[in-house]
């Protein structure tokens, strides 16, 4: 296997801060969760960068929606995908009901840092 992973480990996957080197040559320095890429990372491939935010593995947007994001600039939400499927879990009786909530949410990226 030629391919080569720098970093964190977790359970034995890529977790926390660490750069994937592919077969392909292509490379992932950025946040990886439970060996998916996850949070904020570079993506290179050849000719080709992209610099973002991925969730469970995928990026948040076409590239050019996300750049001129990082510009500052104001993008039409109708340019992207924002879709989230949060999951909750509890051991407790008294909130058990969580564990049986299905949620689907959408969101919007602003020209500003994201709020927490």
């Amino acid at each position: 296997n030629s391919e080569k992973y720098i970093g964190n480990f977790k359970n034995d996957r890529p977790h926390g801060k660490g750069i994937y080197i592919y077969a392909d040559g292509s490379s992932y320095n950025g946040d990886f969760i439970d060996g998916r890429k996850h949070g904020h990372g570079i993506y290179n491939k050849h000719h080709y960068t992209y610099e973002g935010d991925y969730y469970k593995g995928m990026r948040h947007g076409p590239k050019e929606v996300i750049d001129a994001l990082n510009r500052g600039e104001k993008v039409d939400p109708s340019q992207y995908y924002f879709r989230m499927v949060p999951q909750f879990e509890t051991s407790s009786d008294k909130y058990s009901w969580i564990n049986r909530l299905v949620a689907v949410a959408t969101g919007q990226r602003l020209d500003r840092p994201v709020l927490h």
